[in-house]
């Protein structure tokens, strides 16, 4: 079965792509990740991001689990 055009159609025209929705937050998936066993430059190339970011995740969400001071966050003075 093929698909015809409607009239006026542009024929150069590309589909609008919607974006994905995510289920949870990229940081997040990144300590689940390291948890389970993968290392941080494995994860990075998984997540297209660079490792020291990987590296700031993971350590964001490991201290907002355990509830310990955050040594990316400025302290109060």
């Amino acid at each position: 079965m093929t698909l015809v055009a409607y009239a006026g159609k542009d024929p150069t025209e590309r589909p609008v792509n919607k974006p994905r929705v995510r289920r949870y937050r990229r940081p997040a998936q990144a300590y689940r990740l390291f948890l389970g066993g993968r290392d941080t430059a494995t994860i990075s190339e998984m997540l297209d991001v660079k490792e020291s970011i990987i590296l700031r995740w993971i350590t964001n969400e490991r201290c907002n689990q355990r509830e310990l001071s955050n040594p990316y966050l400025p302290e109060a003075t």
